[in-house]
């Protein structure tokens, strides 16, 4: 049930788009420090899904090409720098964070021994993205998939059980590992070592 391409453009904007997905990390960096404030957390976490989609879409043309879209986008800027300040983050801070460069393929395979792979994912509404590079070999794939969040919530809790695992325990333990393997490695595995 997947997709992939070794297309090198393709792999390209796969890294360029991974790149706008780390919203993540302004996330948990503010569960950190408010962790009360759900709704403002899930409203900048909104705002910058938002700004990561116009960005990218931008990103494949010229400014002067889309002047609408570059006025949404700095509409959207500035609801998130206000936001950023009502939960007193540093927008400067958080920019350097997250408008980090992205690196081509050439780039990340010059700077991997050949005994290294790596492996980058990144979700969608009903998919897994996943981007995998070797010295020899380059792949990025599309998994479908509707419940993958649930899927490593489970597993960690079946990890988490202290003491000697039950039959059932042990049965869940391993159907989700093998749902987890098909889903995340599977595709991959002609790439990684």
């Amino acid at each position: 049930h997947y997709q992939f391409t070794q297309d090198e453009r393709s792999l390209n904007l796969a890294l360029r788009f991974s790149e706008r997905s780390k919203s993540h990390l302004l996330y948990r960096d503010i569960l950190k420090q408010n962790p009360d404030q759900v709704a403002q957390r899930d409203a900048l976490r909104s705002l910058q899904s938002e700004w990561n989609k116009l960005s990218f879409v931008l990103g494949q043309q010229s400014k002067r090409s889309n002047k609408e879209l570059f006025k949404q986008l700095t509409q959207v800027e500035k609801k998130l720098t206000k936001a950023l300040a009502e939960v007193r983050v540093d927008p400067l801070a958080y920019r350097k964070t997250i408008d980090q460069p992205s690196h081509t393929l050439a780039q990340i395979k010059n700077q991997l021994h050949p005994n290294q792979q790596l492996i980058q994912y990144f979700l969608g509404e009903q998919q897994v993205y996943a981007i995998a590079i070797s010295k020899e070999k380059t792949c990025f794939v599309k998994t479908d998939t509707d419940s993958l969040a649930q899927f490593v919530e489970r597993f960690l809790a079946v990890l988490g059980i202290s003491g000697f695992p039950s039959a059932i325990q042990n049965q869940e333990y391993l159907l989700l590992a093998n749902t987890l393997f098909k889903q995340l490695m599977k595709p991959v595995k002609a790439v990684i070592a």
